[in-house]
């Protein structure tokens, strides 16, 4: 009686690299998605005669891509599917054998039936790989599973057995036209790297590749040649082959098999066949049960344990983290929430105090990494406890504002692109009386025009209200995404300026122009550091107003730039007809107030006179910057003039004017048509 031939398990070894593409690839593609992901194996030829090759499992095989190597030892591969899971605890309860017989058993089964196989036989070969990652944590739960026919239904008999070498002793000369056949096609398929299967067909009598057909029409003929990854005994993944043989045969038939076991190179390069093994199976059709449901037998099925928080890099670990908060935020509440908007702007922070440090904190959260400080003062000991990216030891060594914030950010987060500038800000009011310091305006200036020019989004949050005025004249200019956060004492602002004249569109913005930081002045700014006794020389808000501000400046903002208009989204008097973007409507300014806790979306619209915005000021400018802005600087009426105020005034009779004595505010509250509370004053 012929024995019962036996065949080596492979395991699979799963390399760093998937679970590195894996992070990824379920951040941006899988997010909570359970559908099977197609991947595959690759196996080699044994390196040495005691140890099986492992089936591993690489950052190509989860993107189903080839290899970029050149030679090798012959390799082949197949097919897999990878499961993800959400929890652990789905992890831990879902029933990996009912699962691999839903997914690859009866798709096993259907290739038998359609005779796919028969052109790609590495089909009837397929591994589940079921997964849990604790992206945070970076630890790995999975389970690798695949299966064979149980002996049960199928067995296999070995007639003959012997060395490739020794079996072909005697006939040298045929043994070389079948490998020579072989090599010339893996060396071809190599050049096209399209070679996966890992069954090769030879003719005997003309020394030619041909299909498993020709095997099964006359097996006598034709030798099937192995891609075989263990060193004793045939590899596992033969008897699925073997299996689909016997139901295509109608009687006890002998097929020739070689297990290649040599260090074949992929390139097709001659070898000498030493370990190589020469056998001969029988397969009778007639003890094969197909009467029964197949069973199977399960390669592998425990649960691995994988801790890699240990190896993946620090700064990419951290990017992965931060982005995985976002993230979870788009898959479950936002799904058309555009993050990598964030990403692609340049912040500019013209002020780098309270609000600079914590509008900059603010705006990383959200995914912003290109942000660029200017401030000309030094770190005091009053900061470090308002100014969160400040410290102690910065105030003892009177660290620049600037440099310091760009630092510290940096600390918080490597990845993020910064940078500290030292600069002054020419200011109304301020004037340039020696011909140095007009030529400092000067230079100030083109620095600044130069800044806002290379930025997309200008924060203005300087401790002045006339060292604002310069950046929103030429935000307007060069039509930048424009923010301002002021405080009161008890009171705070967070604005959007509105566009200039020049680039709003009343048919796609709207009829009324939104306004700037200076659209309700009737005076220009004036030098409000000059003669300010103790109380008006420091910022006198109440503290946490700053914290509260800035979040809101930068939500509006990110709900700004998820609006395909940007900053010419359009904003109504009732402000619930204002536009609206993924995360809500988009109001032109947000005011709040600390006495009563009350915080109030508005609307303003631009004033035609405007100091800062309107057009006669910025054709002006535009036509001689440095001229107009010294006049500027020298002249405290120069942009009243300009504007048309001062005319303004001088055709207005304040004698035709009623001053109240008692004006009483109405604030009260009542419900819109859509039961919300507007606000009434």
């Amino acid at each position: 009686m012929e024995p019962k031939l036996d065949f080596q398990k492979i395991d699979a070894q799963i390399d760093v690299s998937f679970w590195m593409k894996y992070n990824k690839l379920k951040l941006d593609k899988f997010k909570l998605s359970t559908d099977p992901v197609p991947i595959y194996g690759s196996y080699q030829l044994p390196m040495v005669q005691d140890l099986p090759r492992d089936l591993t499992i690489d950052e190509y095989s989860i993107e189903h891509k080839d290899k970029k190597t050149q030679g090798g030892l012959l390799e082949s591969r197949f097919e897999g599917l990878l499961l993800n899971t959400n929890t652990i605890e789905e992890f831990k309860t879902l029933d990996i054998n009912t699962k691999s017989k839903e997914l690859l058993s009866e798709q096993f089964i259907k290739d038998i039936l359609e005779e796919k196989w028969l052109d790609t036989p590495e089909i009837l070969n397929k591994f589940l790989l079921l997964s849990f990652a604790d992206l945070k944590k970076y630890v790995y739960q999975y389970a690798y599973h695949t299966l064979v026919i149980d002996d049960s239904v199928f067995q296999v008999t070995v007639s003959r057995s012997k060395l490739l070498h020794k079996q072909y002793k005697k006939d040298k000369e045929g043994l070389d036209k079948i490998v020579n056949a072989f090599l010339t096609y893996i060396s071809n398929k190599e050049e096209d790297k399209s070679f996966n299967t890992p069954f090769i067909v030879c003719s005997e009598e003309t020394g030619e590749v041909v299909t498993l057909k020709h095997a099964l029409e006359d097996p006598s003929k034709h030798i099937i040649f192995m891609i075989d990854p263990s060193p004793k005994l045939p590899s596992i993944i033969l008897k699925n082959l073997l299996f689909a043989f016997s139901t295509k045969i109608s009687e006890a038939t002998t097929f020739r098999l070689i297990s290649l076991r040599d260090k074949i190179s992929r390139k097709g390069e001659q070898f000498e066949p030493k370990h190589s093994l020469y056998f001969e199976v029988s397969i009778d059709p007639s003890k094969v049960d197909q009467e029964t449901s197949l069973a199977f037998t399960p390669w592998s099925g425990k649960n691995n344990l994988l801790d890699l928080k240990g190896i993946f890099d620090p700064e990419s670990l951290a990017k992965s983290a931060v982005g995985l908060n976002l993230k979870l935020m788009k898959w479950r509440m936002v799904p058309d929430l555009d993050l990598e908007v964030a990403e692609e702007k340049k912040i500019l922070l013209l002020g780098s105090g309270s609000l600079g440090c914590q509008i900059a904190r603010n705006l990383l959260s959200w995914g912003f990494v290109n942000f660029t400080f200017v401030d000309y003062g030094n770190v005091s000991f009053s900061n470090p406890v308002r100014q969160c990216l400040f410290t102690f030891q910065d105030s003892i060594e009177e660290k620049n504002k600037a440099e310091c914030a760009a630092q510290r950010l940096k600390e918080v987060y490597p990845l993020v692109k910064t940078e500290g500038i030292r600069l002054s800000i020419p200011m109304p009011g301020h004037p340039g009386k020696t011909e140095e310091a007009e030529n400092q305006i000067r230079e100030s200036y083109r620095k600044l025009d130069k800044l806002i020019q290379e930025h997309d989004i200008i924060y203005l949050i300087t401790d002045s209200r006339e060292s604002r005025w310069l950046p929103t004249v030429l935000s307007a200019i060069h039509n930048k995404i424009c923010m301002t956060v002021a405080l009161g004492f008890e009171t705070f602002l967070a604005m959007r300026h509105g566009m200039s004249s020049e680039h709003h569109d009343k048919e796609i913005h709207g009829e009324y122009r939104l306004g700037c930081y200076f659209c309700n002045d009737t005076v220009a700014p004036r030098n409000s550091m000059q003669d300010r006794t103790l109380d008006r020389q420091c910022t006198v808000t109440r503290p946490a107003m700053c914290t509260m501000a800035s979040s809101i400046s930068a939500e509006l903002l990110m709900s700004l730039l998820n609006h395909p208009l940007r900053q010419g989204a359009h904003c109504d008097e009732e402000i619930l007809k204002s536009d609206r973007s993924v995360l809500g409507i988009i109001p032109h300014q947000i005011r709040g107030d600390m006495n009563d806790y009350r915080v109030t979306p508005m609307c303003g619209y631009s004033f035609d006179m405007c100091i800062a915005c309107s057009p006669s000021i910025l054709e002006q400018f535009k036509s001689d910057p440095e001229e107009f802005l010294l006049k500027a600087c020298n002249s405290p009426g120069y942009l009243e003039d300009v504007s048309g105020i001062t005319k303004k005034m001088a055709e207005i009779n304040f004698d035709d004017i009623d001053v109240l004595d008692d004006f009483e505010l109405d604030s009260s509250e009542e419900e819109n048509e859509n039961g919300e509370e507007k606000i009434k004053t």
